[in-house]
């Protein structure tokens, strides 16, 4: 593939973006009711719970896919392809945005901010990173922040600036509706700086209450995409986002014990989900009775297949005794209890799925 071939492919998904308005969908139950109140009266910007909302915009997967086949050379013109040459159009700004915020190209916007593009293409844009922060925060980096921040700030201007000139009649070709425009975009860049300032908290009220250390938070990213690679099932990444959320959220001593509820079910569902992915490619099969109980026998079976060791074995078991014992059977639980139990299962099990990617591999 040339440069001719890439701008034409980039232009013909861009001009199917008005095709496709929807951009996010609820992944749960949470997700779902955060949409629901962004319906209706005006309201303070807030974050979506962690995970719980997939973007499905077909253009915009489209070109992620895209970008990432390309080849060092075309990736690095990729972002001005994508930004028809400075004028980004209005109908396809959403999906530009999004993509240019994933490829890491948010500075040239900056360059952007005096040139041809409309305003209504920069209240779009203005309201698709309000979006991307609003429900994904965690897909944008501490740079990007800083990038969406001075972005805010520069489309307030612009915005206020379209309104005071319009009002005192200086511009002859500034109409109403540039003019309301021109609050409308000033009044979405002021809640993008209200939602750049909240993640900024979010952040820094997880680095304080947060114990972990950053070998724990990188584990759990591996194990999340290990989950994925295995085809263990979104609902198993839901349940350790959920874990993150009340962990990070714990005060009492029944959120510490639900939090530990949750990483018994982790447990025990994991472990069954690895036993069977292994017995595609092992040669003994899994006993008909293991499904009559959540845990031991998927644990004697990942013994006798070889993914775990006869003392791995020993620890999983006590430790799942454990979380039983100072979770669910216990009136309560503490923050220790909760830390050292979502520790442990992180890299158990993060271990356990890389074997069984090893072993599925090794079969293949």
């Amino acid at each position: 593939m040339d440069r001719y071939d890439l701008e034409r492919q980039i232009k013909l998904i861009l001009s199917q973006a008005g095709q496709h308005q929807t951009f996010y969908t609820a992944d749960g139950l949470r997700g779902f009711s955060f949409l629901l109140s962004k319906h209706g009266a005006a309201k303070s910007p807030s974050l979506a719970p962690q995970g719980e909302l997939k973007l499905v915009n077909e253009p915009v997967l489209l070109l992620r896919r895209l970008y990432a086949s390309c080849p060092p050379d075309l990736q690095s013109v990729f972002p001005a392809m994508l930004l028809g040459g400075g004028n980004i159009a209005p109908d396809s700004a959403r999906v530009v945005t999004h993509v240019v915020l994933d490829i890491g190209a948010l500075s040239w916007l900056r360059e952007m901010i005096n040139g041809p593009t409309h305003l209504f293409a920069w209240h779009a844009v203005s309201e698709s990173l309000l979006e991307r922060l609003q429900n994904e925060q965690q897909t944008v980096t501490a740079s990007d922040l800083d990038e969406v921040e001075w972005l805010a700030s520069a489309l307030v201007r612009v915005g206020y600036a379209v309104t005071q000139l319009g009002i005192k009649k200086r511009r002859a070709r500034i109409t109403t509706e540039d003019v309301q425009l021109g609050d409308t975009l000033r009044k979405s860049a002021e809640n993008l700086e209200k939602i750049v300032t909240l993640v900024r908290y979010q952040r820094l009220k997880v680095e304080i209450l947060d114990a972990q250390n950053a070998e724990i938070n990188a584990d759990e990213r591996v194990l999340l995409g290990r989950i994925e690679s295995l085809g263990f099932g979104r609902d198993l990444q839901e349940t350790l986002y959920e874990i993150e959320r009340k962990s990070q959220g714990a005060v009492t001593a029944a959120d510490f014990k639900s939090c530990m509820d949750f990483c018994r079910s982790f447990l025990e569902e994991f472990l069954e989900r690895a036993a069977k992915r292994s017995e595609s490619r092992a040669t003994k099969p899994i006993p008909a009775t293991a499904a009559k109980s959540h845990f031991q026998p998927w644990r004697q079976y990942l013994t006798n297949v070889g993914v775990l060791t006869d003392d791995e074995s020993e620890l999983l078991q006590k430790l799942y005794n454990y979380v039983s014992n100072a979770g669910s059977h216990a009136l309560g639980a503490n923050a220790e209890h909760a830390r050292v139990t979502k520790n442990l299962v992180i890299e158990l099990t993060m271990m356990i799925a890389g074997r069984v990617r090893q072993l599925v591999a090794s079969a293949t």
